[in-house]
């Protein structure tokens, strides 16, 4: 066959496939949605919320990370004393409400395991439980609720549940003043609608004590609204709040941890946060709650990536800090009474008791 009759088949050019929206562009949109429906609340990188809380509980160091760290409520004022306005992500002559919500945005080497729906879940829930902490804050100061109100809810769900709550939440670093009964019931409130929306199958591991659904709901209920809030901060995309149930390798285990009371006694010591199931927890990343929460519903990306279920660095610090915090303080007192120390002021060199 003569070569010039040859003729090529044009060959179509290949499309390219359509490129995944690049990590921090899906941030910035997932957050412009919720800031269209709550222009009271800020998407601000992590410090930014533990510069606020640090400053709130005079803490003084680097080492002693905040609790609550993951939301918090803030006066305007304060929070422009705190923070520039770039960091919120505003223009200098922007009109801010007197109060408002900061969330903290996932930490930037955890933004990659998250999918859209995962970051759009992530910041409801946070957003929902900001909310309500928002709502109660004012709802249970002593101006709205007397001490003898509070004294009926807290008689309602018990005062041995109460000291249970009050120490799981404690343990999980959810309160920012573990002292005061008002704090201590609002928390409480925000963290059981939150569980029971996002992760219902997690609050007899958090509070096996407490009594039924129904008669909490008849105690906490009337003070929130939480129907409503949920559904306000709702975003569009998503339908529902409950999670994806992650896989396991024992599913029988959190139905007995469920039935057994006897396994409560771990999680009023440490809780099930090693599980990385609530919003700006950190307890121990071992133990029986550790395998039991590892069965239950886990937020897609919540606090870290569901995968992630080993020793978290992040976490190990935090419990380190506290020791090392309280062990340099000893050593700076050790010190002090050293170099103070009558018999140190009074020894002298041989010369000169010689001159004497």
């Amino acid at each position: 066959m003569n070569a010039e009759n040859v003729t090529e088949t044009p060959t179509a050019p290949a499309t390219a496939a359509p490129e995944a929206p690049h990590v921090a562009q899906v941030v910035v949109d997932v957050e412009r949605q919720f800031r269209e429906r709550d222009s009271g609340a800020f998407f601000v990188l992590p410090r930014v919320v533990r510069r606020v809380l640090q400053n709130e509980l005079n803490i003084t160091t680097n080492w002693v990370p905040p609790p609550h760290r993951k939301s918090c409520v803030v006066e305007r004022d304060q929070l422009l004393w705190l923070v520039a306005r770039d960091e919120l992500g505003v223009d200098a002559d922007a009109v801010l409400p007197q109060r408002m919500i900061l969330i903290a945005r996932p930490e930037e080497d955890k933004l990659d395991s998250f999918t859209r729906e995962d970051l759009l879940r992530y910041y409801w829930r946070l957003l929902f439980h900001a909310r309500i902490d928002f709502e109660l804050e004012l709802k249970t100061s002593v101006n709205r609720m007397t001490t003898a109100e509070l004294r009926r809810r807290i008689d309602s769900l018990g005062q041995t549940q109460f000291d249970e709550i009050r120490s799981v939440l404690r343990a999980e670093h959810m309160l920012r003043r573990p002292e005061d009964a008002r704090h201590v019931y609002a928390e409480f409130v925000a963290v059981y609608h939150e569980l029971r929306e996002f992760a219902p199958n997690l609050i007899p591991l958090y509070f096996p004590s407490l009594p039924s659904q129904e008669a909490v709901l008849a105690t906490i209920g009337p003070d929130c609204d939480a129907g409503s809030l949920l559904e306000a901060t709702r975003p569009a995309a998503l339908t529902s709040a409950e999670t994806v149930p992650v896989a396991t390798t024992a599913p029988a285990a959190a139905a007995a941890a469920a039935k057994d009371p006897g396994v409560g006694a771990d999680t009023r010591r440490v809780g099930p946060a090693a599980g990385k199931c609530m919003p700006g927890v950190m307890a121990d990343v071992s133990g029986p709650v550790n395998e039991r929460c590892r069965t239950q519903e886990a937020e897609p990306g919540g606090i870290m990536a569901p995968s992630v279920i080993g020793p978290d660095p992040e976490l190990l610090a935090s419990h380190m800090a506290a020791p090392l915090a309280f062990f340099h303080s000893c050593i700076c007192s050790l010190r002090r009474l050293l170099i103070m120390s009558p018999g140190r002021q009074g020894r002298q060199p041989a010369q000169q008791r010689g001159r004497r």
